[in-house]
């Protein structure tokens, strides 16, 4: 969180962005677009030896998504007031009306909010229409941003995630920086050891094994004493959100594309043969294993159903799976990850 919330109608953009593969090929290593000039930033107005005292006395409001990066960024609120002299509001909404909240209140021309979380995808929804600041011209003005900041210490394919030239088929890292990796995430299968050694079960190496073991788990569990055990949770609500962890993660690993650009315009994949066929395999996977009520399922409930074992296998974010595997925070405790998304832990 900067200190240019001087400027209430212009927005920074604090992005949780995600570490899954892109379905669109990231490229080139640009930093704000790379340009010496800010073409008319309000960057521009801040002039002088940086102070971080500058805006004391500033309130600025946020839009935040209820998720554990949320209450670590609160925790920190008071140590930020007492740097900056910068009064911090905030609003929080789960996840699953969060995106509809801040998407209603920018498109009003009256937004309510100067700083708020998105992911990286999102950049391609709120960028165009100038909903999200290039925040270039703030890290490359020292009255702006403390020496201490040093681009290095981003992992380079996350800040790229986040820039972008604005144009439809236009590759990412080019461009215009819109928002900065706050945290980020790897999406990894992660299973119930106690289940598997009991089951005779080995972690899944292909997404076939996946499909397979997810069905054996919603046979078998219940007769070895993991009463009204599922094979796999997987997200299954009808939100933005629900095809990006474990879905996306498959597709992307079969070498399988959203869009193809050709003449400079997008060309829809999803409707290949090969894509229609990877999809038909994962709605059978959530048949013969999945939840019940898996059309409701946001990462919340899988994440739950993991640390309550009512779930053999969670495939998600890292983080939803760590929060539940943590010793002692819940009865599943103690999980571990499948090498067919992800390392092992």
């Amino acid at each position: 969180m900067d200190t240019h919330a001087h400027d209430r109608r212009r927005f920074l953009a604090l992005g949780a962005a995600l570490a899954a593969t892109p379905l669109l090929s990231a490229c080139g290593t640009g930093f704000g677009g790379g340009d010496d000039k800010s073409d008319g930033s309000a960057a521009d107005d801040v002039t002088g030896s940086f102070d971080w005292k500058r805006e004391k006395g500033t309130t600025v409001k946020a839009l935040l998504n209820k998720h554990p990066y949320t209450d670590a960024l609160i925790a920190d609120l008071k140590s930020f007031t007492e740097k900056t002299g910068i009064k911090v509001e905030y609003d929080v909404f789960p996840e699953d009306n969060y995106f509809d909240k801040l998407t209603v209140d920018l498109s009003s021309g009256r937004a309510s909010y100067d700083v708020f979380m998105l992911g990286a995808y999102m950049v391609w929804q709120y960028g165009p229409p100038g909903w999200l600041e290039d925040l270039g011209p703030w890290m490359r003005n020292s009255s702006a941003t403390a020496a201490e900041w040093d681009q290095a210490d981003f992992f380079p394919n996350l800040l790229q995630a986040d820039q972008w030239s604005l144009k439809a088929g236009a590759p990412l890292g080019q461009g215009g920086q819109y928002a900065l990796p706050w945290g980020w995430e790897t999406n990894v299968v992660a299973y119930n050891t106690e289940v598997f050694k009991k089951l005779g079960l080995r972690p899944a190496e292909t997404f076939d094994e996946l499909r397979d073991i997810a069905g054996t788990i919603k046979r078998k569990a219940p007769g070895a004493g993991f009463d009204g055990m599922y094979g796999i949770a997987v997200r299954g609500s009808r939100s933005w959100a629900t095809i990006h962890p474990g879905f996306m993660t498959m597709y992307a690993r079969n070498g399988l594309k959203d869009f193809t650009v050709e003449g400079g315009k997008l060309t829809p994949a999803m409707n290949s043969p090969e894509a229609v066929a990877f999809t038909r395999d994962w709605a059978g996977m959530v048949k013969q294993g999945g939840p019940p009520s898996w059309t409701s399922y946001t990462w919340y409930q899988c994440s739950s159903d993991l640390g309550a074992r009512k779930a053999g296998m969670l495939f998600d974010a890292d983080t939803a799976a760590y929060f539940q595997a943590v010793e002692g925070a819940s009865p599943a405790s103690g999980c571990r990850s499948c090498p067919c998304a992800a390392p092992r832990w």
